[in-house]
């Protein structure tokens, strides 16, 4: 009898741990599909960014994009703004990012507004182009699977690319040339202060002088592991280098990265 009366209320135990367990999920599925309502997203965001810097970080493909923010957001507390859903309900104060967002389209669809526009800080990073299409190259083999070879992938670029907009991404859109994300309407440039990968420590020398914070942790590194090389991909084609060159023109040109005659 003793044997029967613990084990009962060992299943009373256990079932009410089962029920514990589910109304604890049940709470935080509830919370989760919560912030899907914007106005509960708005305020979430605003609680969140309250006491953060007015600051965009302009965020190009392929340009330690997220070295960078994670130390922002570890740092200062950035968020990223992810979808539309997070645009919409973006209550246009403190320490963002859009990711690879086209900026502009966010300002002509009023989901950035004139006031945060006009008193924020707005800062890139840029990368050597070579170097850019390489990583990327590299980054659609490994993470989209795509098979077709450098020749083929640089062709598409230059004809079949999405244009920047309000994605993070579509097709080949993070192949475009990044003065597609960093120009405004009359051609100026969007971002107070462009940074280069090649150089990331004046980042950790110059931001915080601006955004007025004394940084606890160096910016990491990521993604520094062996990668093919430019000379590799273009194994002295000239054509390859010809297809690079017109693609990137402007970005060479105004971002100040030689050019490689072909």
């Amino acid at each position: 009898m003793q044997a029967i009366a613990r084990r009962g209320k060992a299943q009373a135990t256990n079932l009410t741990q089962a029920k514990m367990n589910a109304l604890n999920s049940m709470l935080i599925n509830v919370r989760k599909r919560a912030l899907w309502i914007a106005p509960i997203r708005r305020a979430h965001f605003r609680y969140n960014l309250q006491k953060t810097p007015a600051c965009c970080f302009l965020w190009i493909p392929k340009t330690a994009g997220t070295a960078v923010f994670e130390w922002l957001a570890d740092e200062i507390g950035m968020l990223k703004m992810r979808d539309l859903r997070d645009f919409r309900a973006f209550p246009n104060t403190g320490a963002v990012t859009f990711g690879h967002v086209h900026y502009l389209s966010l300002r002509a669809n009023r989901q950035v507004n004139d006031t945060y526009h006009n008193n924020s800080l707005r800062f890139t990073v840029v990368r050597n182009p070579y170097e850019r299409v390489v990583s990327l190259y590299g980054y659609v083999q490994k993470h989209r699977t795509y098979t077709s070879d450098f020749a083929t992938f640089l062709e598409q670029l230059e004809l079949e690319r999405t244009p920047v907009g309000l994605y993070n991404v579509a097709g080949l859109s993070q192949g475009n040339p990044q003065l597609n994300w960093l120009t405004d309407t009359d051609g100026g440039l969007l971002p107070h202060h462009v940074f280069h990968q090649e150089n990331l420590d004046e980042i950790e020398d110059v931001l915080p002088n601006l955004l007025g914070w004394t940084p606890r942790t160096r910016l990491g590194r990521k993604n520094v592991g062996k990668k093919t090389s430019i000379d590799e991909l273009l194994a002295g084609n000239t054509k390859h280098l010809e297809t690079i060159n017109r693609i990137y023109r402007a970005d060479f040109k105004r971002l100040g990265y030689p050019m490689i005659p072909a």
